[in-house]
């Protein structure tokens, strides 16, 4: 398994199996994630990650979509937190 040091290494090592196991268009939508949301990223980054330790195989915008993301979707959810607040649950938080 792949697991997410602190050092650039790392990193670069993530960045690299990256680039080198997905598809033009799912890389550049994990590299815009970076830039909008942090926390998304990370955690969906893994699970490409996970995913192609798994299964030895490149991740293409349609594999994304299908098998990736219905696993990130799965794990949160908004709530209400008052009147006027919502916030992100996360059900293994549950």
């Amino acid at each position: 398994m792949i697991t997410k040091n602190s050092n650039n290494t790392s990193k670069s090592k993530e960045d690299e199996i990256l680039r080198n196991y997905t598809d033009k268009k799912t890389y550049e939508v994990i590299q815009y994630l970076e830039l909008v949301n942090k926390s998304k990223w990370t955690n969906i980054k893994m699970l490409i990650l996970n995913f192609i330790n798994k299964n030895k195989t490149v991740v293409t915008y349609d594999l994304y979509i299908k098998s990736i993301l219905p696993l990130y979707k799965e794990k949160s959810f908004i709530i209400r937190k008052d009147k006027n607040s919502y916030g992100l649950a996360n059900i293994d938080d549950i």
